[in-house]
């Protein structure tokens, strides 16, 4: 499209407040235009851009034959996995999600105007810094939408008080770390792990970890504090420790990284007639560490108010603290309003405990969880050689990425990492009173339907944490009515398709990109498409509003149309998935020497549509006030 701007993505994370607000864009053409305009496009101007089987990504709008483009099907699992992001969070989550389906190309983002790149994402008005986006009109229902729906606001960190969890509550934890080094049973990255909690806790969490005790048997320079290798005797004291002196208010953390196991229920209190177990560095000479006894040593001793988050990263912990409830997902996006706040709990145990206690555990009761290289994951706080547990790493990643989600999104996001990275395993979330799935995650505070939370006392620095970071709010969507964007302004857009059936350049998605745009963007995203243009060239009997096929005339003639009369305040959209490619640049305005071009299904006869045609025909037409949204899904884009 010739846009004046091209950003440059450093890898700064989008919840952090930004230097410059402004700051990474390069200047990439020297065309000019006065509205609003972001191209959003599937790759580099040198790469390739897939078509491919669109059941790789979480799509719940697909087409028939479920092919679809990588760029198009990202985007789409990216805006109905999270409720609110920002432009930032939109284009690197976007490039994450295809980076772990393996897919090389990197989607690039260019502007006419630079981006306030912290700023709440939308497709209605403007995006510049400063720049007043209308307020959302009263929504209407669309044909191809959704019922409206309520967003729930997303967490905020809990900055706390050394020693403090709220309003006068202490912290406490146990970070316990095994790589049995030397053994038949050696892993390599569990006392890593213990090093990315011991940041990720007070960075991301909030959470104090200067009253801590740490039980490791590898890389000992590293833990100077530490109190003891992980053996059995340990880990029972350091369990017994967490819990004594617990008083209503306080908080307490628990992490173990090692191996797990089940072993033959001699109690009569298992299901399945199994225990699960702890593997401790001397189980050889003292046996395992049974949840039989971690229920009896650790949460036995809790009172009420008490507020407990353990994270067990090992085989076989799918109910290894045994839990009274277990949470059984159905696939419903946490975002969206729930029936009933504590749904999907099925009762795991007859054991109960008056704390509030949550377990994360890496895998269900029958699995293994995996000992992984952690390069394969998101995470700045990597202990040397790059080893660690996949739940433990996956976590890492979805905290990181995301400054604020639900108790509901942290389990949902975890298992969708990890199985974007082809892991078996599926983490398990227990409690023993049910959860609030839909409420802002915490490590502080009840997590019970109505219980409160603490307001967070004033930000302390720890020796782990980086400076006390700002949590952007996240975006509403922009509930609208048909033909209103915002105060007064219109909507129009444009979906080109062309799959170029029965010729030499047969792709098998572009088609059924159309059908995923026109449900994605008045489902997730507000936008009202009643007032389209529809041009593709296969599965005609889906498109009987179509405005023709996807000739090189008729997509001009579309872009001349979204332009005509448009005015400030007005919002526009244009979708294209289809082949792209370059040319050799004839009017000299190209830093490379090529024009990027579009490539229509008369492209033999008709020829290309140069970027060039597009600022002619389209951008140049518009008056300062408009906002512009395309999506390009093709090659050299």
């Amino acid at each position: 499209m010739d846009l004046e701007y091209g950003f440059v993505w450093t890898g700064e994370r989008f919840g952090d407040p930004p230097k410059r607000k402004t700051r990474d864009f390069v200047v990439d053409s020297v065309k000019k235009c006065q509205a609003d305009v972001l191209l959003l496009s599937g790759c580099k101007d040198k790469q390739t851009s897939a078509d491919t089987h669109s059941t790789k990504f979480e799509n719940p709008y697909d087409g028939p034959g479920f092919a679809g483009g990588a760029c198009t099907n990202g985007l789409t699992e990216m805006l109905t996995e999270y409720d609110d992001v920002t432009f930032g969070q939109l284009l690197t989550g976007l490039w994450r999600i295809l980076k772990a389906k393996r897919y090389e190309q990197i989607p690039q983002l260019s502007c006419s105007h630079k981006i306030d790149m912290f700023k709440k994402f939308s497709l209605i008005g403007s995006f510049q810094p400063g720049g007043a986006t209308p307020a959302p009109a009263p929504a209407v229902q669309h044909a191809y939408a959704k019922p409206p729906q309520q967003v729930v606001a997303p967490p905020t960190h809990h900055a706390v008080t050394a020693g403090g969890a709220g309003a006068g509550g202490r912290m406490k934890s146990l970070f316990v770390g095994i790589n049995y080094p030397g053994s038949s049973a050696a892993l390599a990255g569990c006392v890593n792990d213990v090093t990315t909690m011991l940041k990720l806790l007070p960075d991301r969490l909030g959470f104090d970890v200067s009253n801590r005790r740490v039980l490791v048997d590898d890389d000992l320079a590293r833990y100077r504090d530490r109190a003891g290798p992980p053996t059995k005797a340990n880990i029972i004291a350091g369990l017994k420790w967490l819990a004594e002196g617990a008083r209503p208010g306080d908080s307490l953390f628990w992490h173990y990284s090692g191996h797990g196991t089940s072993v033959k229920d001699k109690s009569g209190d298992e299901k399945d007639g199994y225990d699960e177990a702890l593997v401790p560095a001397d189980y050889n000479s003292a046996g395992m560490i049974l949840d039989d006894e971690v229920y009896e040593f650790f949460l036995k001793r809790l009172p009420a108010g008490v507020r407990v988050t353990a994270v067990n990263d090992c085989c076989h912990s799918g109910t290894i603290m045994d839990l009274e409830y277990g949470f059984v997902w159905t696939g419903e996006r946490f975002g969206d309003p729930p029936k009933r706040k504590t749904r999907d709990f099925v009762v795991d145990s007859v054991k109960k405990c008056q704390a509030d206690v949550l377990l994360l555990s890496g895998c269900k009761d029958k699995q293994t969880s995996a000992d992984t290289h952690s390069t394969k994951f998101e995470n700045p706080y990597d202990g040397p050689g790059f080893a660690g547990g996949a739940c433990t790493n996956g976590l890492t990643e979805m905290l990181t990425e995301y400054d604020d989600v639900t108790f509901g999104q942290l389990l949902t996001g975890l298992w969708r990492i990890l199985k974007a990275k082809r892991y078996e395993q599926i983490p398990q979330l227990s409690c023993s009173h049910k959860i609030d799935m839909f409420k802002k995650f915490s490590l502080i505070g009840s997590f019970q339907p109505g219980g409160a939370t603490p307001a967070p006392a004033p930000a302390v620095q720890h020796a782990y944490a980086k400076p006390p970071q700002q949590v952007v709010a996240p975006p509403t969507h922009h509930a609208v009515t048909a033909g209103g964007a915002g105060a007064g302004g219109r909507m129009k857009s444009l979906f080109v398709g062309i799959n170029y059936p029965g010729s030499s350049a047969a792709l098998a998605g572009c088609v059924n990109d159309v059908t995923t745009m026109l449900k994605l963007l008045p489902d997730r995203l507000g936008f009202d498409v009643s007032n389209r243009r529809v041009l593709v060239d296969d599965d005609l009997a889906r498109y009987r509003d179509r405005a023709g096929p996807p000739t090189k005339a008729n997509i001009i003639a579309g872009l001349k149309w979204l332009a005509e009369g448009a005015r400030p305040g007005d919002s526009l959209f244009w979708h294209y998935s289809g082949h792209g490619t370059s040319v050799k640049d004839k009017s000299g305005d190209e830093k490379d020497g090529y024009d990027e071009a579009l490539v229509p299904a008369d492209y033999n006869s008709a020829g290309m549509i140069l970027d060039d045609e597009v600022y002619e025909f389209f951008l140049k037409r518009l008056p300062a006030g408009v906002r512009v949204t395309a999506v390009n899904d093709c090659c050299h884009s």
